[in-house]
Parts: C-alpha cells; sequence; structure tokens
C-alpha cells in the first residue's frame, strides 16, 4: 500500500535524522513489528486525513526547530496511533468471542439435538419392545384358551 510505505518513509528520514544508530536499530526492529498496526490505521479514510495532517504539524515544527512544538505534535501522533491500535484489537477480540459465543451455542443445539434424538430413538423402541411383548402374551394367551 502507497501510503503506508509513504509513512514508512517519512518516520525513517525522521530516526536517521537524529544521527543515533541505536535508537535507529531499536525503531527498525519495532517497525517490523508495528506495520500491521499501520496498516489497520490508514485503512480508514478519516485516519488517513489525521496522519496527513499530524506529519505536517511534526515536520513543520522541526522545520521551524520549534522544540516543544514538535514534542506535541510526536506525542498526539503516538497517543492517537495507540488509541486508534488498542480499539481495533478490542473489536477484534470482541469479534472472536462473539465468533465463539455463536460456535457454543451451535454446538449446545446441535449436542442437545442429538441427545433429543438418541432419547427419541430410545423411547420408540422400548415401546415397540413393549409392544411386541405385549403382542406375544396376547397372543399366547389367545392359543391357550383356543387349546382348551
Amino acid at each position: 500500500m502507497q501510503i503506508a510505505q509513504t509513512d514508512e518513509q517519512f518516520h525513517e528520514i525522521i530516526y536517521n535524522s537524529t544521527k543515533n544508530q541505536k535508537l535507529v536499530q531499536i525503531l527498525n526492529n519495532l517497525r517490523e513489528q508495528m506495520y500491521r498496526y499501520r496498516l489497520e490505521y490508514i485503512k480508514d479514510a478519516d485516519k488517513r486525513q489525521i496522519l496527513m495532517v499530524e506529519h505536517e504539524h511534526i515536520l513543520k515544527a522541526l522545520t521551524l526547530r520549534h522544540i516543544q512544538e514538535a514534542k506535541m505534535a510526536v506525542r498526539e501522533h503516538i497517543d492517537n496511533q495507540e488509541i486508534t491500535i488498542l480499539k481495533n484489537l478490542k473489536e477484534q477480540e470482541n469479534d472472536i468471542q462473539r465468533k465463539s459465543t455463536r460456535q457454543e451455542k451451535l454446538n449446545l443445539k446441535r449436542s442437545t439435538t442429538m441427545s433429543m434424538s438418541g432419547t427419541t430413538a430410545m423411547t420408540r423402541e422400548r415401546w415397540q419392545n413393549s409392544w411386541v411383548s405385549t403382542q406375544t402374551k396376547r397372543t399366547r394367551g389367545s392359543m391357550t384358551e383356543m387349546k382348551r
């Protein structure tokens, strides 16, 4: 996705401008972890617009060397990302729970249906056996009377 690549490049320029190789290395390692969240964040058109405004604000503050303003803009950018990521994770968790609950209900319904059909089959079998037994007794009784 073009926007994700541009976003990564923007961050990379800022990272490299620190001239702190250890920091750049740490952030590059984190970048791989953050990539999927970045994609989730920029899927939403409104979030992309916010992202652009935040980046412009950060860039302007850095260009003008307004350190406090740059710090606040970066903090706001990170906070917004965090809020969105946590919200997305919560929604995913809720989706998984809903699917799991639906599956449990479906399994319970199947189990109950199978149990009931088994009970019905057993009841039917007992009834048939009882009926056959009764008929056999009647037949024997009729034959005994006929012999007399």
